[in-house]
């Protein structure tokens, strides 16, 4: 599922931050729990699709947390900005069937320190109620279609000015 790796991308950024998450754990290769438990007290937060890979077991009494975020993209991006960043004012919004748009988003989103929501075409109406949820008055829509919600002001770009407004932004430094 590529867009798990591109939802990592700003959870890495976020939890190297000031978050008391040390680390989201991609579930390619999960660390032993001994290696997890002397990285504490901070504690430490794997990324998991159940049953596609070998997920960590915390030990007992470990402040571990482990997010199995299923096989659902926009379901997924939404348990993710709610576990990590609880509220946000900006977040990076891309439709789940293009990996492009959804890598420019998790760039951008990175940079930015910022949630990534996934959506279905024809699902957009929930994007509403997740940005309502977070908290998010700066929904930025990444997509090779200008998206419209209803009850959202998006700024809408396409896939080169993503890449413009990244490079912008990396110039500035973040």
């Amino acid at each position: 599922m590529p867009w798990l790796v591109a939802l990592a991308a700003p959870a890495v950024a976020q939890v190297a931050s000031d978050s008391p998450w040390l680390l989201v754990q991609c579930p390619d290769d999960p660390p032993l729990a001994e290696e997890i438990q002397r990285l504490e007290p901070r504690a430490v937060i794997q990324l998991a699709c159940e049953g596609d890979f070998p997920v960590l077991r915390p030990a007992a009494g470990s402040t571990t947390r482990r997010l199995v975020l299923g096989r659902d993209g926009p379901r997924a991006s939404l348990q993710l900005a709610r576990a990590l960043w609880g509220r946000s004012e900006l977040a990076l919004l891309a439709p789940c069937d293009d990996p492009a748009a959804i890598l420019q988003a998790a760039a951008l989103a990175a940079l930015q320190r910022a949630p990534v929501l996934l959506y279905r075409r024809g699902g957009e109406a929930g994007l509403a109620r997740a940005c309502a949820e977070l908290g998010v008055r700066q929904p930025w829509a990444v997509a090779r279609r200008p998206l419209r919600v209803a009850g959202l002001a998006l700024r809408c770009m396409t896939l080169a000015e993503a890449a413009g407004e990244g490079r912008l932004l990396l110039r500035q430094g973040g």
